[in-house]
């Protein structure tokens, strides 16, 4: 890791694919913190470090361009990031964007998705680590009904994990004048996970609102920071097979929602 961190200080273009025998959270999020384009666990096949390579090449722009084009993605969507409108002041602070970056990275890679049934319980920390990293963990408060730890989700669990965190942090940002903490609940029953967003009695401004429906209308238009945010995380729910829901009417009991189907229901 140390090697990973003094070479891309020596060239920050240069691609660099990190093989690990350590298939952790942890040093998967660092790695691409540090500067790793893409991480590989071993054991893996041939054509697995094939279609990584394919997809950093066709990543590939000339010298001078600024735009980070998505390639086609197990999502299955394509999306616009002008590397202009990243600036610091639209993200919480620099690591944040830092972390954005690096999740944003891993949702439109090629790469094969390992998906593993973890607890709701494994999931939360998950989020909590990146909710510590950027030093926000005080203003996040997580509640789960009930606290069943048999109960487990089928998913990628940096990517699942990176998207939620990813959608707190753009509720942060829309809704800056309220300084209370954002709670998470986490519901599980009925057969599905339902993770509701809730600031005080805050609604999500009809900005990023209007901005996300143009978005869909408009699928090849360039994206603020923000929608982004939300435009990823739609997508990485919709991989999993779960729903996006934001709040588009007067009920202010939510921010907005995902549901995702639990792999084992409550037992009686």
């Amino acid at each position: 890791m140390q090697g990973l961190h003094h070479f891309r200080q020596r060239s920050a273009k240069i691609p660099i694919i990190l093989i690990s025998g350590y298939a952790t959270f942890q040093l998967a999020q660092e790695a691409l913190r540090l500067g790793a384009t893409d991480y590989l666990t071993k054991p893996f096949e041939p054509k697995e470090l094939d279609k990584i390579v394919r997809s950093i090449l066709a990543k590939a722009r000339p010298q001078g361009d600024s735009r980070l084009d998505s390639i086609d993605s197990n999502a299955g969507f394509k999306l616009h990031l002008p590397l202009q409108n990243l600036q610091e002041n639209s993200f919480l602070s620099s690591r944040h964007r830092s972390y954005f970056l690096a999740f944003a990275q891993n949702a439109l890679s090629n790469k094969k998705r390992t998906f593993e049934a973890i607890s709701i319980h494994e999931l939360i920390k998950t989020m909590t680590l990146q909710f510590d990293a950027i030093h926000r963990e005080e203003t996040v408060a997580c509640e789960i009904t009930p606290s069943n730890r048999k109960l487990q989700i089928n998913c990628d669990m940096y990517l699942l994990g990176g998207a939620l965190a990813n959608l707190v942090w753009a509720c942060m940002l829309e809704t800056k004048g309220d300084k209370s903490p954002l709670t998470l609940s986490f519901d599980c029953s009925g057969g599905k996970l339902r993770v509701l967003y809730k600031q005080s009695n805050t609604r999500l401004p009809g900005a990023i609102l209007a901005r996300f429906k143009h978005w869909h209308q408009h699928p090849d238009s360039d994206l603020d920071a923000n929608t982004a945010m939300l435009i990823l995380t739609e997508n990485v729910v919709r991989l999993h097979r779960g729903q996006f829901i934001l709040n588009t009417s007067s009920d202010l009991d939510r921010l907005l929602e995902i549901s995702l189907p639990l792999t084992q229901s409550p037992r009686p």
